[in-house]
């Protein structure tokens, strides 16, 4: 092999390497393989700098996540498993019962089971209790057109993750002249991360446009399809994640992004998973909001035979 094609492949394939170790790739954790990549070389001061602030990045995220776990945790352990005992033929598609009531509530010693109680499968929204009686309760679906969940998109903090530690990277590849042969190397990698640069940067939404979902009018529809139904979803105002978009001319809603609960209607606590973005209606002229359809985050609804309900917020 040509010596200068095997030093560009060289050069490629540490960087790819070191790319491949953030989460959203796989789930390894870059500080070590930084750290590694660089234990051969001379530290500089400027070198030093930039790991620790790396490593304080990289502690902060963790940080995040664990207390984002531990919250969700201490909620669910509150959760009542229930199993799924009848469903009601002429409203199928819409109700379930469980086999939880009054009667739970009173051994447990708490009122977990009430009107209004998020009903869900893991993270997943299953939908919310209607009523209670003493050895059962009545399940609304989240495919019923009557309960109405206010959510927003979630494309994940991947895109902004990925952008910050690949700059991080160009930086600290920058200051180690060792681990280039000549400057033609050197540049070759910086256009690699260059490019890589411009494939993330579309996945730097992390909580963009809020709106409602719902299920399907049509019963037959909403059977056979498992669809939901997603109005209002705008963005044109700014709050505690972030700054206002211009959905008329930034296109910010894409197939595949996940849809999470606000919290905003007083039913849901936040970041349960609702569905995922199948397809998004083009904005009408003079409109603010898109329209879009889903598909409910859990699959099979009609054929649940377990699920967990969470007390009231």
């Amino acid at each position: 092999m040509d010596k200068k094609l095997a030093s560009h492949l060289l050069i490629f394939t540490l960087v790819l390497f070191v790319i491949m170790q953030i989460p959203f790739f796989k789930e390894i954790r870059l500080r070590s393989k930084v750290q590694g990549l660089f234990s051969s070389s001379k530290s500089t001061t400027d070198t030093t700098m930039e790991l620790l602030s790396l490593e304080n990045l990289l502690l902060k995220d963790e940080l995040a996540a664990i207390r984002n776990q531990l919250q969700y945790e201490q909620k669910e352990c509150n959760a009542i498993q229930a199993k799924v005992i009848f469903r009601e033929n002429i409203s199928f598609g819409s109700f379930i019962w469980v086999d939880r009531g009054e009667a739970d509530n009173r051994h447990l010693g708490a009122h977990v089971i009430a009107k209004k109680s998020p009903v869900v499968l893991g993270k997943g929204v299953v939908g919310v209790v209607e009523e209670v009686l003493e050895k059962k309760s009545l399940v609304r679906l989240i495919t019923d057109p009557k309960l109405q969940v206010a959510v927003r998109v979630d494309r994940g903090k991947k895109g902004i993750y990925l952008e910050e530690r690949l700059k991080e990277l160009a930086t600290l590849l920058k200051n180690e002249e060792s681990l280039f042969k000549n400057e033609e190397h050197k540049n070759l990698t910086m256009e690699w991360i260059d490019v890589l640069l411009e494939k993330v940067r579309p996945l730097k939404g992390a909580l963009l446009a809020k709106g409602v979902i719902q299920g399907l009018k049509n019963p037959a529809w909403r059977i056979s399809h498992n669809t939901l139904s997603g109005y209002g979803f705008n963005y044109d105002f700014a709050d505690e994640e972030g700054g206002p978009f211009d959905l008329r001319t930034e296109h910010l809603i894409l197939q595949g992004d996940l849809l999470v609960t606000t919290g905003l209607d007083g039913v849901f606590p936040r970041g349960l998973q609702v569905g995922v973005v199948k397809s998004i209606d083009p904005l009408k002229e003079g409109g603010y909001a898109y329209s879009i359809e889903a598909s409910p985050a859990v699959h099979e609804l009609s054929y649940l035979d377990h699920v967990q309900i969470l007390p009231p917020i």
